[in-house]
């Protein structure tokens, strides 16, 4: 599938990641489903139900990335050494 975070957001991801605990899934797959679901209210107020679909979809995607890291996240938490 065809990455659908700009070249700026990666910046920011980046960014954001270097000063919080949250990992790279975290922030990519939130602004994938901030982006998606703006992608889908997009399609509804101008009909068209094809981007609906899409921004539907790269919303559950970033669903998904971000409990990815939220995995991530947990694991690496458990095996933290005191």
């Amino acid at each position: 599938m065809q990455d659908v975070l700009p070249r700026s957001f990666k910046v920011v991801v980046q960014q954001h990641h270097e000063r919080c605990d949250m990992n790279t899934d975290q922030v990519k797959g939130k602004l994938k489903e901030v982006a998606g679901d703006a992608q889908k209210e997009a399609g509804k107020l101008t009909g068209d139900s094809d981007q609906q679909a899409k921004g539907g979809a790269n919303e559950l995607e970033g669903k998904t990335q971000k409990k990815v890291g939220d995995i991530k996240e947990g694991v690496k938490d458990i095996f933290k050494k005191p």
